[in-house]
């Protein structure tokens, strides 16, 4: 990517939050300030002079009080939040980091700097995962469409472990309630040690193990189940 100073790129971040996270079209300028002021990150006269810069650089589009990206705009900002929360998973899932401060504070440095290779086997190694910890969509990138496994994931998918190999939950990203009441109520939570038993073919149900109870679960509830592989000479 091009040069572009990171408190330009931060406004993209905040135009990305109020518009492609909710799936909104556009923003407006009133929005965007309240959301800048509630983080405490910029004045209002430098959001406004961030904005115009933006906009002169052909980075948004602003119209009557409304903001949107430009096709470039939309790219840049596209790829600095899929840093951001693919950085923000590293730390938490891998490096154990639980407080949210530090969390944002180091995927903050980090996503400006980071080359897209290095990115790609960060998003591998935790196996290509489609949610920041705060719930947010993570953008997929080349190596998601293919599944590039050149390096190994020690976060999958459940349904992609080896029958009888074990795992310890991370997280679960179903944003359906009924799924996750059933989970919860199964003791599929995060931190829970969980084994793959059975796997049916095609698209059957999945058969994991968890203490001693077996629990059959359908393949697309099962996906959204992603564990930590544990080493077999841990086993």
């Amino acid at each position: 990517m091009s040069e572009l100073r990171h408190d330009l790129e931060e406004i993209l971040e905040y135009i990305w939050m109020l518009t492609k996270d909710i799936d909104k079209k556009s923003t407006t300028i009133g929005e965007l300030h309240q959301k800048i002021y509630d983080s405490k990150k910029f004045s209002e006269e430098k959001t406004k002079s961030l904005v115009n810069e933006l906009n002169s650089l052909n980075f948004i589009k602003v119209k009557d009080d409304r903001i949107e990206f430009s096709k470039k705009g939309y790219e840049r900002a596209r790829q600095i939040i899929r840093c951001h929360r693919l950085y923000e998973r590293l730390f938490s899932e891998v490096l154990r980091i639980a407080d949210d401060a530090k969390l944002e504070k180091e995927a903050c440095v980090l996503e400006h700097i980071i080359a897209s290779d290095v990115e790609e086997s960060v998003c591998t190694l935790l196996g290509h995962p489609k949610t920041c910890p705060h719930g947010f969509k993570i953008p997929p990138g080349p190596c998601c469409k293919k599944k590039l496994s050149t390096i190994s994931s020690i976060i999958v998918p459940v349904t992609e472990l080896d029958i009888g190999e074990s795992g310890t939950i991370s997280y679960i990203t179903s944003q359906s309630n009924r799924e996750m009441d059933k989970l919860l109520a199964f003791g599929i939570l995060p931190g829970n040690p969980i084994k793959l038993h059975q796997k049916m073919p095609l698209n059957g149900p999945i058969v994991l193990q968890i203490d001693q109870t077996q629990v059959a679960l359908e393949k697309s509830v099962a996906e959204h189940i992603y564990v930590r592989r544990i080493k077999k000479n841990n086993d």
